[in-house]
């Protein structure tokens, strides 16, 4: 799986926390996110909601929604990057693996996130 992500990531050394132990977490933090990304997928979303405010009441609506979308398919790919550095690390050194940590976003081409025409690559 191919990541944007093109911050600073952790130097994986004997002084600093062990590469099992970011792998562990960074990757429980990548499920988490994707089980946030997927509930959200499955709430009802529609405009019939929100015309009783207005009419620009949904595409608000519509935009916020799109936004926490982003924030959460962000946090997912940090925590990708991070539990793939780790990994890395772990087969530099010959450690043995752990389970892997991660379950991927749901969803079909009308709700999942990164199947819309704005979204270029999937993670």
């Amino acid at each position: 799986m191919p990541t944007n992500y093109t911050s600073i990531l952790p130097v994986i050394h004997s002084n600093g926390t062990s590469a099992k132990e970011l792998y562990q977490d960074y990757g429980a933090a990548m499920g988490a996110c994707a089980t946030a990304i997927t509930a959200l997928q499955q709430v009802e979303f529609n405009g019939r909601d929100y015309y009783p405010l207005g009419d620009n009441a949904f595409t608000v609506a519509r935009a916020e929604r799109e936004k926490i979308m982003a924030g959460l398919r962000a946090a997912f790919e940090y925590s990708f990057a991070h539990t793939e550095q780790a990994q890395k690390a772990m087969k530099a050194y010959d450690h043995e693996l752990p389970p892997a940590p991660v379950c991927y976003p749901q969803g079909d081409a009308d709700t999942d996130p990164f199947t819309h025409e704005q979204e270029a690559t999937r993670l």
